[in-house]
């Protein structure tokens, strides 16, 4: 998976965050997220109950919307078995930012995920916490630094394992679908067009995970 930039051949990897008036989780996580699929009339939230089918030429870009205290991590196994963090832009940037009200894309508008070859399944596991992942983050810093290091890429996608395994008896489905509307910027829709969708809100648990399945040709 690659990101469509307005600049030919340039590929950005920054998000931007806008402060809300989003209040604290008490040591839960609060937020909210999509994966949303450029459409010619806007952005339709992707169907995330199965492996997500798109074809080669779609488009794709995160909604997110958090309150204060969920630390959020995304990262991308693509077609060709490599590793990348998404989010957040460094390892170490929770030491220095702790995280804020906001709402931001990923990637900013107007750039989207496009697929690349080859054909495959991509893989992009989201994370949620109402603490720090710290064995997470140093393990993906020492990546950054080797990135071609298959212990490391196996270390990474280990401790997601466990995360996923300790938290699994937690009993409280903290998952409800709730629409979002709002002005955006689309590829193929009018500038300033009204476009709602549906987000999957998440909250009142310390941890929450999920993993994307995106089968492309």
């Amino acid at each position: 998976m690659k990101i469509m930039t307005s600049l030919p051949l340039a590929i950005c990897m920054i998000a931007t965050i806008s402060l809300t008036t989003l209040h604290a989780s008490n040591n839960k996580v609060s937020f909210s997220w999509a994966l949303l699929v450029d459409k010619e009339h806007g952005q339709e939230s992707a169907d995330i109950k199965s492996s997500i089918e798109i074809s080669g030429k779609s488009t794709l870009q995160f909604y997110f919307s958090r309150e204060p205290g969920t630390f959020l991590y995304l990262f991308l196994l693509d077609s060709g078995g490599t590793l990348a963090l998404i989010f957040p832009e460094t390892p170490d940037h929770y030491v220095t930012s702790p995280p804020k009200a906001g709402t931001f894309r990923i990637p900013p508008n107007p750039d989207r995920f496009s697929t690349a070859p080859p054909p495959g399944q991509e893989r992009l596991y989201l994370l949620a916490s109402s603490s720090r992942l710290i064995t997470l983050e140093n393990l993906a810093n020492d990546f950054a630094r080797e990135p071609d290091s298959p212990k490391l890429k196996a270390a990474i996608l280990q401790e997601m394992k466990k995360l996923r395994r300790k938290h699994s008896t937690l009993s409280q489905s903290p998952e409800t679908s709730v629409p979002v509307a709002g002005t955006i910027r689309t590829r193929s829709a009018t500038p300033g067009t009204e476009n709602t969708f549906m987000v999957t809100r998440v909250s009142g648990v310390p941890f929450y995970s999920r993993t994307l399945r995106i089968n492309h040709e």
